[in-house]
């Protein structure tokens, strides 16, 4: 790995340093906790649930080559 240059470095320090400012929740977003972690637990979750959902797919018997 390269090593970074005083100014670099100087710069990485710098930008560490200033504080995060994140953007506003939006509507969606405000019932889950303003943390990282309640996020990632929120996501984890939403991805869990959309595996559960299978849909209504429509049977189209069509065609020359639809088998039952």
């Amino acid at each position: 790995m390269a090593k970074l240059t005083e100014s670099e470095r100087a710069e990485w320090l710098r930008v560490g340093s200033v504080p995060l400012e994140e953007p506003p929740l939006s509507y969606n977003e405000r019932i889950v906790a303003p943390t990282a972690e309640a996020r990632e637990r929120y996501a984890r979750f939403a991805t869990e649930a959309a595996k559960l959902y299978r849909g209504t797919k429509p049977v189209c018997f069509e065609g020359t080559h639809w088998k039952l």
